[in-house]
């Protein structure tokens, strides 16, 4: 098994780079051995070392590194489909594949293709969930569109917590639902959607807009606020429809991990 670091988010996003040495550069600089072109990226921003199979990681950036939401003050170890988080918009997987040491570029070459094929797969199986509450047929949300997403509802869930209206563990399965699903492994991710989707049905919504609602009871009929915070319905943006409201997100979030829910399950069927 051979390990690799993939760019998940950023302006390298789909970006590999396989782990043949003992240590690995992360950053700006010409002479790491994963080079990013991203801004937020320092030009030595962290160092992964290999030892008889072991990985860690080194922040050197006074940027700072996260590895599973976690800031690393000190050398932190590495498993698979580990999350880096580099900054604000650069994000990396750990992944762990059958690797080869000949013929790596079209071992590279035949991962991409498989990536792309996935892609594609995801991408229609979310234009038939999403066409299936829609009146009329618009082309379906791309991966940015679900990124964006992720990352706005991430913030508000983020916002929530910190006024402690919104449970930590809740945060978890979502960031690791999401993670996991990047790295394709589509069962563990269907478990944590699930598992998010039962804890929002008794998880009250935060706000003074509440009233006693749990937040899987601001769930509207169709995913409109998603659309919305997704980037995709420009349409359903009015200035009637409170889309920046802690409700509106809410209605976001319970259509986002059911549709995430929706495709994981499908694809998970492939890996069981």
């Amino acid at each position: 098994m051979a390990h690799y670091l993939t760019v998940t988010t950023g302006d390298d996003e789909g970006k590999t780079y396989r782990i043949d040495r003992e240590e690995c550069l992360i950053g700006r600089s010409p002479s790491a051995q994963l080079v990013l072109r991203d801004e937020t990226v320092a030009w030595e921003h962290a160092l992964v070392r290999e030892s008889s199979g072991r990985l860690t990681l080194q922040n050197l950036s006074a940027l700072g590194t996260r590895v599973k939401g976690r800031r690393v003050t000190e050398e932190a170890r590495l498993s698979p489909n580990d999350e880096i988080q580099l900054s604000d918009r650069c994000r990396i997987i750990l992944e762990q594949r059958l690797g080869r040491a000949a013929g790596d570029r079209s071992s590279r070459l035949t991962v991409l293709l498989l990536t792309v094929a996935v892609l594609v797969i995801i991408v229609g199986g979310g234009l038939a969930l999403l066409l299936a509450t829609t009146e009329s047929a618009r082309p379906a949300p791309s991966g940015r569109h679900w990124r964006q997403a992720y990352q706005r509802i991430d913030d508000r869930l983020e916002t929530w917590a910190r006024q402690g209206e919104f449970p930590r563990e809740a945060i978890t399965l979502y960031r690791d639902g999401w993670r996991l699903e990047q790295a394709m492994n589509y069962v563990a991710a269907r478990d944590h959607w699930q598992s998010l989707q039962r804890m929002l049905l008794r998880t009250r919504l935060p706000g003074p807009e509440s009233d006693g609602r749990t937040i899987a009871q601001c769930a509207a009929f169709r995913p409109e606020a998603l659309g919305v915070i997704m980037g995709w319905d420009h349409q359903a943006s009015s200035a009637e429809f409170r889309w920046k409201s802690d409700e509106a997100y809410a209605d976001a979030l319970v259509w986002f991990v059911k549709k995430r829910l929706q495709i994981n399950e499908q694809r998970a069927e492939g890996q069981s």
